[in-house]
């Protein structure tokens, strides 16, 4: 099992304080910029004729309007890291189990790719097709047509019985009514949790090569509880 580094509050603090301090630096430059323009157009002013104030006026309030929006960032950002941080030491339980996941990204480990789909009503025909992470079909198959749900298990072969590298692939399940009307079936795909990431305040689960959301989770098991499809 690889492990898995957590990031601590700490990093958590460091990784939000960079961005707003990228920010906050581009900010102090525009500001300086503008008083140094600022105080050339004062000292070169006409004394009889003096400028307008109104227009530096507005503009001050405007950089403190934006020096307080910085400031709101920085500290959303803060909360942001630390729940991240949170989330993904929580998340670390789930390495080990076996994931239900409402996605149609399909995590093909060891050659085995397990996913289920269901029919709100009797299907004329079922077809399930395979797309790779380039959105090329490397597998069709029919699929059971009586309602509700069906589990199917692909063994990672292509249409021409090619074995293909574990990986991220796509399912897709067309179905359509005896009356011709489309069906839109809901999908499901599972795998076994081999760590966890995070980006931009997303944490992820690692299913072998793929990355599922962890909001797109709705069941967890141990890895014996759920046996491949026939």
């Amino acid at each position: 099992m690889t492990a898995t580094a957590i990031p601590t509050v700490d990093q958590a603090a460091a990784t939000a304080n960079s961005k707003a301090a990228a920010s906050r630096t581009q900010f102090a430059d525009n500001l300086d910029t503008f008083l140094t323009m600022l105080t050339t157009q004062l000292k070169n002013q006409d004394p009889l004729s003096p400028m307008d104030s109104t227009a530096f006026t507005n503009q001050l309030v405007q950089f403190a309007n934006v020096e307080q929006q910085i400031n709101a960032n920085t500290n959303l950002e803060k909360l942001i890291g630390l729940q991240t941080a949170n989330t993904m030491a929580s998340a670390v339980s789930y390495i080990g189990t076996e994931i239900v996941a409402d996605t149609d990204v399909l995590a093909v480990q060891k050659h085995l790719g397990n996913f289920e789909y269901t029919l709100d009503r009797q299907a004329a025909e079922v077809k399930v097709t395979i797309y790779d992470e380039d959105g090329k079909i490397v597998k069709t198959m029919s699929g059971d047509n009586e309602p509700g749900a069906h589990a199917m298990t692909w063994d990672g072969k292509d249409n021409n019985g090619n074995l293909l590298a574990d990986g991220t692939f796509k399912v897709v399940v067309t179905a359509k009514d005896i009356a011709g009307e489309k069906i839109e079936p809901t999908i499901t795909t599972r795998g076994i949790v081999s760590g966890v990431t995070a980006a931009d305040g997303i944490v992820k689960l690692m299913l072998g090569k793929t990355e599922i959301p962890l909001g797109q989770v709705s069941g967890i098991k141990e890895p014996d509880e759920l046996q491949p499809a026939a």
